[in-house]
């Protein structure tokens, strides 16, 4: 058998050193498995990188809620104290126009309950006329009226003839009807029947001379 010429025996040498090269530039490039596999040190790095960005972000959720929380308690306070200038107004706006309708209440009743007097007619130009006085002084109040058992408006402050106004279907009506009830009530927002306007109705009842019910006294706050 024929040995390999020069040629065969350096491609042979040359093949057999391949591996032995590619170790040595794998070395070099830092391509061995060893140098890739992570030390302690890179662990607890990790480790601790991982702890700093949770730190971080609980930090930042928590200074999120916390100022959440902060607006919110604001917001209420603000709320609660404009409820509270909101009730000190409308005590000062409605406290004249309580004694201004007990004073007629008052009136009313001691004429109806003496039996004589211009004030036992509640269609008369003395009441029409002392709801037009007491009017003056209450700017908020759009008009006074006298309204009978019947719900027909007996007198009314407004001048001109009296208007053809019925308003039994009106709460307060209802109320003072079924109830002897001498306490000022005070109904929801409705629709005025003589100007139109949104208003509050005020109303206390007025008994007759058996103490049957006799008239409402009313007061429409027009709502701004």
């Amino acid at each position: 058998m024929d040995e390999p010429g020069p040629p065969a025996a350096a491609e042979s040498a040359f093949r057999s050193r391949l591996p032995s090269w590619r170790r040595v530039w794998e070395a070099r490039l830092g391509l061995s498995a060893g140098r890739f596999r992570p030390s302690r040190t890179t662990h607890r790095l990790t480790l601790l990188g991982v702890v700093l960005v949770t730190v971080i972000v609980g930090i930042t959720a928590w200074l999120i809620i916390g100022q959440r929380i902060a607006a919110i308690a604001q917001a209420r306070q603000m709320t609660a104290n404009l409820a509270q200038v909101l009730a000190e107004q409308t005590s000062r706006t409605m406290q004249p126009v309580d004694l201004t309708l007990r004073e007629i209440q008052e009136q009313l009743t001691l004429a109806r309950t003496a039996g004589s007097g211009a004030l036992k007619d509640w269609g008369s130009k003395a009441i029409h006329d002392m709801l037009v006085e007491r009017l003056k002084s209450l700017p908020q109040v759009d008009a006074l009226a006298v309204i009978g058992a019947d719900g027909w408006v007996a007198n009314f402050s407004r001048a001109g003839p009296q208007p053809s106004i019925n308003v039994t279907d009106r709460e307060y009506c209802n109320h003072f009807r079924e109830e002897d009830d001498h306490a000022l009530y005070i109904s929801g927002p409705v629709r005025s029947r003589g100007s139109g306007a949104w208003t509050l109705c005020l109303a206390p009842r007025v008994n007759g001379e058996n103490g049957d019910f006799a008239v409402i006294v009313t007061e429409a706050v027009t709502l701004a």
